[in-house]
């Protein structure tokens, strides 16, 4: 999103503020998110990742992303 100019928001910045933020968890590529990834009906690869790492960890995504949500494959937030 910052790279594509869609939020103003320095790099560096980004990563400073994940790294303090309390509710930002990096998430290996496990052989688990691995195996989900034929299964996921979307188009992106990327977004497949994200969808399986997010089954793995049981987690609601923060996306906008309109196939994610549409999939209703993991539940989504977004406010």
């Amino acid at each position: 999103m910052v790279e594509r100019r869609k939020i103003d928001l320095d790099l560096n910045e980004l990563f400073s503020k994940l790294k303090v933020g309390e509710n930002f968890v990096p998430a290996s590529l496990t052989i688990n998110i691995v195996e989900k990834l034929p299964k996921i009906p979307l188009p992106e690869i990327h977004d497949r990742i994200i969808v399986a790492t997010a089954q793995v960890l049981e987690a609601k995504l923060l996306t906008r992303d309109e196939h994610i949500v549409k999939s209703g494959i993991v539940e989504t937030i977004w406010d």
